[in-house]
């Protein structure tokens, strides 16, 4: 997917590192989908920013990448981040897409033989199968910490985690493509009254060996664990899916086996399923794709949801592009919440154009129900909010390259949901080489009625390459009007700073520390954490 069509391409360097804008495009399960991905010089453990409007910047990191797309796990919940809502990525300013030299050829090794001007000039050149190619494997070792004590209450939190993400291709000489990712993780809690706790889990989010879908088989299978291809709305499958790829670059597939619980362990068993689907692409780089999807699952043995998933996009080489999705629910009788019948539980679309080389605009727009299920997926709900509650919500966006250092996006923001309606606002400046050269710089305002509460306030950065490796500063600032309280309950101003130094080695080695102070009414946090990954 082209972000390049709503917004420039990459952003400034802070030392040896540059910042890619994209936009999110899906919510499965615990990730994030961006619309950022190989094509764009992603790589799994770029360091991600999600700044919802009005709300606290998340942080995270790409854990799998595709062509045009990449998953995002956050360090925070992801459960308030909507389709259409700003990202950035942190990527070494080396990997941005340049034209390479080609390099001067070698000596011709085998002597000139007889041509025919009738026959194509590599007729007789074969390509190596799958199976003739050598053994590669490549992957990443990464840790996580991060320590967090509220000064409010004295308790203090530590939540560690060391994973490692290994890719085999042709690992054993038949052709085919190993896959593991693989997560130990700690979190102890520590409280004045000595009630804390400690809990240890790991968790395997892939284990699978996939093979064909290459020039000589058309038909893929993949087994184990995975997220399923090209229709990742699906969800991650204990099980198998066979992908079958037609002459014209159409493809259909089907899967079966177990969906594992949305929780730290991934436990597996008690949701069986099965889906089918199919997909129609066009153009070279695929352009345009329709995919159209069906997915039946049953929660301990008992039949559970039907669920119908459609999306369309189209990012073309030109000024535009657009894409959207809808996830249909088919209810029956014992579903008395909703009533027999369908119910269109998801809808996000979203419509970019880029004006010149200097502006763009970007439409989005959502609606949200919940869902009736067995299957533990959502927090517990009253048969009421089942029937009645939703969220709809339309936003508009756009940027302007004022001068070559400076350019100027605003946000706006309309929802409604049962009960209420609201309306967000932001104004945005991002400039470059100010107060230090080579630095970045951005100042946010911003206000957002909420359901709860409404926010008004400014959002600061300021980043800068050091002798080492770069510095950022986040500054956030923002006054709570809480609805339906009085007195210092009613107004609470909450403010946080956050400090980043990064840094990579020659070595392959990536080291990211930072600092948190969250303070104001009602508010006094201190967060230390670090990141460190080594690619292989």
């Amino acid at each position: 997917m082209l972000l390049w069509l709503t917004a420039p391409l990459f952003g400034q360097n802070e030392g040896g590192v540059q910042t890619l804008e994209a936009r999110v495009t899906a919510i499965v399960g615990s990730e994030v989908h961006l619309d950022r991905g190989a094509a764009s010089a992603i790589l799994p453990g770029d360091p991600v920013r999600i700044l919802p409007l009005g709300g606290t910047t998340l942080s995270g990191r790409v854990i799998a990448v595709d062509e045009r797309s990449c998953q995002v796990e956050l360090d925070g919940d992801p459960s308030g981040i909507l389709p259409g809502t700003p990202a950035e990525i942190d990527l070494p300013v080396d990997r941005e897409p340049t034209p390479s030299a080609q390099p001067e050829h070698p000596a011709w090794s085998n002597p000139e033989g007889p041509w025919d001007s009738d026959v194509p000039l590599l007729a007789k050149v074969t390509p190596p199968s799958p199976e003739e190619r050598e053994s590669h494997w490549s992957g990443r070792w990464s840790n996580f910490a991060e320590w967090t004590d509220d000064g409010r209450f004295g308790d203090t939190f530590l939540f560690a985690r060391s994973g490692l993400d290994l890719r085999g291709r042709n690992p054993w000489g038949r052709g085919g493509e190993f896959q593991l990712d693989i997560e130990y993780g700690v979190e102890r809690s520590d409280t004045p009254d000595g009630q804390g706790s400690t809990d240890a889990f790991l968790r395997i989010d892939r284990l699978s060996y996939a093979w064909g879908g290459d020039r000589e088989r058309p038909r893929r299978f993949e087994v184990g664990r995975f997220l399923q291809k090209d229709v990742p709305e699906f969800g991650v499958l204990d099980g198998v899916q066979m992908i079958e790829r037609l002459p014209n670059g159409d493809r259909y597939g089907a899967s079966v086996g177990f969906l594992p619980e949305p929780n730290e362990s991934f436990s597996s068993g008690s949701d069986f399923q099965t889906s089918a689907f199919y997909r129609h692409t066009r153009g070279e780089h695929e352009e345009l794709s329709m995919t159209g999807g069906y997915q039946k699952t049953w929660h301990g043995g008992r039949a559970d949801r039907d669920l119908l998933l459609g999306n369309v996009r189209w990012y073309p080489r030109s000024e535009w592009n657009a894409w959207a999705g809808a996830w249909i629910d088919l209810y029956g009788s014992e579903d008395t919440a909703k009533g027999s019948g369908p119910e269109l539980t998801q809808f996000i679309a979203g419509l970019g154009r880029r004006i010149g080389t200097d502006a763009g605009l970007n439409l989005s727009l959502s609606r949200f129900r919940i869902p009736q299920l067995l299957r533990n997926e959502f927090s517990d709900v009253t048969e009421q909010e089942l029937a009645n509650d939703r969220s709809d919500r339309v936003s508009l966006s756009g940027w302007r390259q004022v001068t070559s250092d400076l350019r100027l996006s605003a946000r706006l923001d309309r929802w409604n949901d049962e009960t209420a309606s609201g309306t967000g606002v932001e104004l945005r400046a991002d400039a470059r080489d100010l107060f230090l050269d080579r630095s970045r710089s951005s100042l946010a305002l911003f206000t957002q009625e909420g359901r709860f509460s409404d926010v008004v306030g400014c959002r600061f950065s300021f980043g800068a390459p050091a002798s080492v490796g770069s510095w950022r500063v986040d500054f956030d600032l923002g006054q709570h009007t809480n609805h339906d309280f009085f007195g210092d309950q009613e107004v609470l101003n909450q403010d946080r700073l956050r400090v980043r130094w990064d840094m990579r080695t020659a070595g392959g080695w990536d080291l990211s520390i930072h600092a948190e102070r969250r303070f104001g009414d009602e508010q006094d946090t201190t967060v230390i954490g670090f990141y460190l990954q080594r690619g292989f």
